[in-house]
């Protein structure tokens, strides 16, 4: 299999799953997340209610939406208290499926003006981390460097950039990780290294 034939891979679909594309799965970590967007249609159906009450200057109407509004968010209230107490909480799932999503699709991306590259350089320095490590047991790691650049090298938009740009040449210097990932990044070409070593 030719190299070329690699890139992009993730993004090819059949035409049956274009029509899917739209519907998110359904995934048990995430049913905070569909709890909280049928509230939200709850609300957005109050809110309307609400508003036919207050233009037809309706008494009923208005309390009535009141005290809707006030139950739907006593229920929201309660989801957000039990996802902060939960260990495997609301939060911590968005927060990882976002830093995959930016990981994965939008950092080295020119068009987005850096704001994504910022966002992920900025969790890497802060949290003293070097991408995300996928599906693999703590007892399979034994070279966690490896594992890394395979990360960004053969996972990323951004790893496929790096290797287009040296057109797949295995003598030359290729970026293995992103300048953020580096321990001091004063130091010249600390995320560098010949392609073929990898």
């Amino acid at each position: 299999m030719s190299k070329d034939s690699e890139l992009y891979t993730y993004r090819t679909m059949d035409s049956f799953e274009f029509w899917g594309i739209g519907i998110p799965q359904y995934h048990p970590d995430l049913s905070a997340h569909y709890f909280l967007l049928v509230i939200s249609a709850i609300t957005s159906v109050i809110g309307g209610y609400g508003f036919n009450g207050t233009y037809n200057m309706n008494r009923t109407r208005m309390k009535f939406c009141g005290i809707l509004t006030l139950i739907v968010m006593l229920c929201f209230t309660a989801t957000l208290t039990i996802e902060a107490v939960n260990k495997n909480s609301f939060m911590e799932t968005t927060y990882k499926t976002v830093y995959t999503a930016f990981l994965e699709n939008q950092y080295g991306m020119k068009w987005n003006f850096g704001i994504f590259d910022y966002i992920v350089d900025h969790i890497q320095q802060s949290n003293k981390c070097c991408g995300l490590r996928k599906s693999l047991n703590k007892s399979q790691i034994t070279h966690p460097s490896y594992y890394t650049t395979l990360f960004w090298l053969e996972s990323t938009n951004w790893g496929q950039i790096e290797q287009i740009k040296i057109k797949y040449n295995d003598l030359e210097q290729v970026a293995y990780v992103p300048l953020s990932c580096c321990i001091d990044q004063s130091v010249k070409n600390c995320n560098f290294a010949l392609f073929g070593d990898r």
